[in-house]
């Protein structure tokens, strides 16, 4: 663990051994916490109620029908297109929509992490990321294909992004 000049309210000003590994640790723990559930990624009939409407929006885009005119649909392409090339590369699966989605979870996990960290300390950040991961809704939401935890992926991560300037 990295040791640093810092100072302490309580100890005053010294050298301190960091208690955390180096950044970007909380974001591999969590994808790694929630890798662990394959299988139930792989079984799980349904983890949303929109799930069969974004696979079958993805795998219609991965034939070739163009996204806006053949099918309706009233969201941002990003996902659809993501998920659409990964069946083209590997197939269609519910498996690999979850698994772009535990991607995205990833992302917001490391974004709120990064961005709480930056203004509050790594106290907080750990913080504000265990209380998201002891949300029962986004557990769920972190699992299934759905547009919700994307939009909120990108979203996060570009006020992190946009707050580092």
């Amino acid at each position: 663990y990295p040791c640093s000049e810092q100072t302490s309210p309580l100890l005053g000003k010294g050298i301190y051994l960091s208690p955390l590994p180096p950044d970007g640790s909380v974001f591999v723990s969590t994808g790694g916490s929630i890798s662990l559930s394959a299988n139930a990624l792989r079984t799980a009939l349904e983890f949303g109620t929109d799930e069969g409407f974004e696979l079958m929006k993805a795998w219609l885009v991965s034939l070739g029908h163009p996204i806006y005119r053949e099918f309706w649909n009233d969201q941002p392409p990003l996902h659809t297109e993501l998920l659409a090339m990964l069946f083209r590369v590997f197939g269609p699966s519910a498996f690999l929509g979850r698994l772009l989605s535990v991607v995205f979870a990833m992302v917001l996990v490391g974004a709120l992490y990064q961005m709480v960290r930056h203004r509050s300390g790594w106290v907080a950040g750990l913080l504000a990321v265990a209380l998201l991961l002891s949300s029962e809704s986004f557990i769920q939401l972190s699992v299934s294909v759905m547009l919700e935890l994307p939009a909120m992926a990108m979203a996060l991560a570009s006020v992190c992004k946009r707050g580092q300037r």
